[in-house]
């Protein structure tokens, strides 16, 4: 009798996991208007170092402050700004380890000019980055702060990569959940 052979199931290449990844973590925000994940992987390895999203430090309540982006007329007031931890600050924040040199970082959006400083001073060699832009009143849609970010990164030799890959495996996987039961 001949053999049967049966190949692996497919699975997404390595960019489009990770970056799924990020987005699965993004989910956790609890910010109403903008959620950004961030996952680290050892390049070496390829294993993952931190997972992060954007939200406020553990210490403080969800409901001490307002959800609400400031108002335009007083741009200076206390607002979630004040409050909220950049994704990639909570990856690197929660990294099993504190030698990142040479890592990569997935993220559902571009770094700001901080997180950027960050991910320079931390040594993280890659970015790659979903080109999400959020709404209108968002600060991932202001070209200044972008090109900052971009020329940040030059100056720190850390690679930019916009994601190219393909998400669909998270709707795929989210049916096979559905009809193995473990979804309604």
């Amino acid at each position: 009798m001949p053999e049967i052979k049966i190949n692996p199931r497919v699975t997404p290449d390595r960019n489009s996991r990770y970056m799924g990844l990020a987005w699965t973590y993004a989910s956790f925000s609890k910010d109403p208007s903008t959620q950004v994940g961030a996952v680290i992987v050892n390049e070496s390895d390829n294993s993952m170092l931190g997972l992060g999203y954007n939200g406020p430090p553990s210490k403080v309540d969800d409901n001490s402050f307002s959800w609400e982006r400031p108002q335009k007329d007083d741009p200076f007031a206390f607002s979630k700004y004040d409050i909220i931890v950049h994704a990639e600050l909570n990856a690197i924040d929660h990294c099993g380890c504190s030698d990142l040199d040479g890592a990569t970082l997935y993220v559902t959006a571009m770094p700001c000019p901080n997180c950027m400083l960050e991910i320079i001073r931390k040594k993280i060699a890659k970015i790659v980055y979903y080109d999400f832009k959020s709404n209108n009143n968002s600060i991932l849609k202001n070209d200044q702060f972008r090109e900052k970010s971009i020329k940040q990164a030059q100056m720190g030799g850390v690679r930019m990569e916009l994601f190219s890959g393909n998400l669909n495996w998270i709707s795929d996987w989210q049916q096979r959940l559905k009809d193995l039961g473990v979804l309604e």
